[in-house]
């Protein structure tokens, strides 16, 4: 089961800021490209991973199921 990707993540947030160091005229809006820019980074980093469905989990007082045959979870 694949893990989080950190190198594409680490690689993203390089690019990022090399981008901003580039085109920070605009103070306010370097700030806001780069609320975005992270934003965007860190949901493709959560959604690079899967997840593996753990047996009688309870939400409340209600059982966790995964469909018959299922382990790994996808992200999306």
């Amino acid at each position: 089961m694949p893990g989080l990707d950190k190198a594409a993540l680490k690689a993203g947030i390089k690019a990022l800021t090399a981008t901003l160091y580039t085109n920070t005229t605009d103070p306010a809006q370097a700030r806001e490209d780069y609320a975005e820019g992270m934003a965007n980074l860190l949901d493709a980093f959560v959604k690079s991973g899967d997840g593996k469905y753990q047996g009688g989990l309870m939400a409340g007082s209600v059982p966790v199921t995964a469909a018959p045959g299922t382990t790994v979870i996808k992200t999306v």
